[in-house]
């Protein structure tokens, strides 16, 4: 990026000694002596609002005031309201402050990118130059004397114009490809992923077709250099590219201060957005893990909850067993037992549908890989019909969950019932026993 200067006289206002503050004109909309003019709304002052410094004679090493306003008036003109430090925390600050009030400094200086320009007059060159979109760099307060360099010269001028022509010649467009595996190393070489990228393309004749899907933006207009691609966000591992989860929080950060046309900027801001969301890396990344830390803290409370059920259920088929117990001996036909056993089969029915709910929450926030052990074929089948490990985990569960009821639990219930009949039977034959 070229950063060129323009000098304006400063027109300095509202310089009163308790405010140590000056209102500052920083451009103009009017031609100047070199042939060149800011045309109203060309200013562009995202990047330079994020720090507003004033610096003495351009030079970086001595910040002396920030901008606490600046806008472009109703003519088109760049208007800045400028704010010196108290006396006494910066010498050069102080001096500059009083050269200014004394009317020995009077010229500001705005360095700036040229985005685009255009002939103030197409049919003679000579006619001067019209910026129609600069970013805004830096501004300065300088003596022109001091700073021959930043004056604009001829050279310059050149070369702005051929900058605007370049830009107007270019076609950036977002064409990275939004399916790629992602590569969570934790790694990033933007120049090895860049070289990794074009040479899986197909070397020094690559397609570009394949070496965009690993660029954020490329230049359409001339696909077939390497400087037409920018932002790179994969590299290719194993013979594959891949998606890099640190390339894209590099190219996230870049992608605002890129020039290119707003629709293919918000193109490549949607890839990144799912990207962002497939690795769990964006803005949000933090919240969905607090969310998946609750849900599993209520999974294991809902466990709890599983073990609770359990332990009515048991209650219940114990108090089944003993109205059982009694309707046969008292042979009243009593209508409880049948009652409670419709009881007992819809609270079992809860507690294996709650089972199931509660151990798929844990599972799903964790990832879980079941190997079986001498496996039948129901679960051959289940492992591979299954998408996931965790599926397959549930399934698998669920699976032997059944077999185990229809199997050994049956047969404890059946143990359990013969027990109560032969308790039953010597109930009858020691009440008939003290009849006789």
């Amino acid at each position: 990026m070229t950063i060129f200067r323009l000098i304006h006289r400063a027109e300095v206002t509202d310089a009163a000694d308790d405010a140590r503050e000056v209102t500052v004109c920083c451009s103009t909309a009017t031609l100047g002596r070199d042939n060149i003019v800011a045309a109203p709304g060309c200013w562009v002052l995202d990047e330079y609002l994020m720090n507003p410094i004033w610096l003495h004679q351009h030079n970086p090493d001595w910040p002396i005031a920030r901008s606490k306003q600046i806008a472009e008036d109703g003519q088109g003109n760049l208007i800045a309201r400028v704010q010196f430090p108290p006396a006494g925390v910066s010498e050069r600050a102080d001096e500059v402050l009083g050269l200014i009030r004394a009317g020995v400094i009077n010229a500001a200086s705005t360095g700036f990118d040229v985005v685009s320009a255009e002939p103030i007059d197409p049919a003679n060159p000579q006619a001067g130059t019209r910026i129609t979109k600069a970013i805004l760099q830096e501004v300065s307060f300088v003596s022109v004397p001091a700073v021959p360099d930043a004056l604009v010269t001829e050279r310059a001028i050149k070369e702005i114009r051929r900058m605007a022509k370049k830009r107007a010649d270019e076609d950036w467009r977002c064409g990275a490809a939004k399916d790629l595996p992602i590569d969570d190393s934790g790694e990033w070489d933007g120049q090895a992923a860049e070289d990794s990228i074009f040479e899986w393309a197909g070397g020094d004749d690559f397609d570009p077709a394949k070496a965009k899907k690993g660029f954020l933006l490329y230049n359409a207009a001339d696909d077939k250099l390497r400087g037409s691609y920018k932002l790179p966000i994969a590299r290719v591992s194993d013979g594959e590219l891949k998606a890099v989860s640190e390339g894209l929080r590099a190219a996230a950060s870049r992608l605002p201060q890129t020039d290119a046309p707003e629709a293919e900027l918000a193109r490549a801001k949607d890839v990144l957005e799912a990207y962002e969301k497939k690795a769990d890396i964006g803005d949000d990344a933090d919240e969905r893990r607090r969310l998946v830390g609750l849900r599993r803290a209520f999974a294991k409370r809902g466990l709890y909850e599983v073990g609770s059920l359990a332990y009515l259920l048991a209650e219940l088929g114990w108090v089944k067993s003993s109205a059982e117990f009694e309707a046969d001996i008292e042979n009243d036909a009593s209508k409880v037992p049948a009652m409670l056993g419709e009881a007992l089969k819809s609270l079992g029915e809860a507690l294996i549908a709650m089972t199931q709910e509660e151990v798929a929450e844990l599972l799903g926030s964790v990832d879980v890989e079941v190997v079986p052990d001498e496996a039948d074929d129901d679960e051959v089948e289940i492992a591979e019909r299954a998408r996931s490990p965790r599926l397959r985990a549930f399934r698998l569960g669920v699976h032997r969950t059944k077999k185990a009821r229809a199997g050994k639990r049956r047969t404890a219930v059946v143990h359990s019932l013969s027990f109560h009949r032969l308790k039953a039977e010597r109930v009858r034959r020691d009440l008939k026993l003290s009849a006789g």
